[in-house]
């Protein structure tokens, strides 16, 4: 697994969140990856291109 800029460790608090509250959690998840998703992968794509 490549844990590279906390994305993958962010995506296993995410899936830990939803199963462990039932499916409740899809809630936050879905809000968290609306708001911030594509500035994650923004600034992961933009690391790779500056190193």
């Amino acid at each position: 697994m490549n844990f590279k800029h906390g994305i993958v460790n962010k995506a296993l608090i995410m899936l830990a969140l939803t199963v462990f509250s039932l499916g409740v959690g899809i809630i936050p998840v879905a809000i968290y990856c609306g708001v911030n998703g594509n500035k994650d992968r923004y600034k992961q794509i933009l690391k790779k291109i500056i190193i």
